[in-house]
């Protein structure tokens, strides 16, 4: 489920609803950020024993206020710049991380279908469409790749080459 607006209610009220298509997935993690996650719900669980009935405990979520109530929205987004500005990076939507993600991926090689599995895309289209763009890093890649399978021709043909001329010196003698 996600956090979204309350259908007709201009107070600012939200639910929690399914995703708009099936987009439920397992994404997975880097071992590295597993610690970090266990060290996370540890914290949690602490909060959870301080605040007893307080806290709340209906969806068990990870990214949380400190008493376990989801972070609204504008709250999350406003609370993400103060971070950024905190860290001294550059100021960006915290969907951009998600197009970040993708481009980071498809730059190191992943395969567009894998990457629009872990988006939850409907189809390689969308994301071939949205994240399909070619960096210069991508650009430098295929001509490195181009370079090596060149390379493994040539040697080939040295190779053969090479066969060919032992073949015709023994027929000379």
């Amino acid at each position: 489920e996600q956090l979204k607006q309350a259908k007709g209610d201009g107070g600012g009220g939200y639910t929690f609803a399914p995703p708009k298509r099936k987009s439920k997935r397992d994404v997975p993690l880097p071992a590295d950020i597993l610690p970090d996650l266990k060290r996370h719900k540890a914290e949690q669980a602490k909060h959870r024993l301080a605040l007893g009935p307080g806290y709340y405990r209906e969806k068990d979520l990870i990214v949380c206020l400190s008493d376990g109530r989801p972070w609204q929205p504008d709250n999350f987004s406003s609370d993400f710049a103060e971070f950024l500005t905190k860290a001294g990076l550059p100021h960006m939507r915290f969907h951009d991380l998600r197009h970040t993600y993708a481009t980071k991926l498809l730059e190191a090689g992943v395969d567009i279908k894998t990457v629009s599995e872990h988006l939850g895309h409907t189809s390689i289209k969308v994301t071939a469409d949205k994240y399909g763009h070619v960096t210069p890093r991508m650009k430098d890649r295929s001509a490195e790749t181009m370079g090596q399978i060149l390379a493994r021709i040539r040697d080939h043909q040295n190779r053969r080459k090479g066969e060919t001329d032992d073949r015709d010196s023994a027929a000379e003698k």
